[in-house]
């Protein structure tokens, strides 16, 4: 592996689109593989274990499923209890993917509010 495919603690935040802090939390956590350098004070990430963890938490939250749909996040959970939606877990969260939710609204005659609307909400 070489220099140029290795990542720092700030450059992997950017690239995963979360705060150094939680990149580190996930490092310790076991959930976000690292290597040391610098006489094992420097940690980094290779290019392939950051497209890894941002694939692995890629998806909407049930919180923002819920907005769509114009329901609790609570009431995500139970159509996914229920075997009404399909999700997976990812670092202790539901995740959901959007072609799923829109199947699901499609069913059930729900119009899913647009993810630009939800989000200047």
């Amino acid at each position: 592996m070489t220099e140029a495919q290795l990542f720092g603690v700030r450059a992997a935040a950017q690239m995963l689109n979360m705060s150094e802090y939680m990149v580190r939390h996930w490092t310790r956590k076991g959930e976000l593989q690292h290597e040391r350098v610098a006489g094992g004070t420097a940690i980094v990430y290779s290019l392939d274990e950051l497209e890894r963890f941002r694939s692995m938490i890629s998806g909407l939250t049930s919180q923002e499923v819920g907005d769509m749909l114009g329901v609790s996040a609570g009431a995500v959970g139970m159509y996914v209890h229920r075997g009404q939606l399909s999700a997976r877990k990812a670092l202790g969260e539901l995740r959901f993917d959007l072609a799923d939710v829109q199947k699901f609204a499609d069913e059930r005659g729900i119009q899913l509010r647009p993810l630009e609307e939800r989000k200047s909400a």
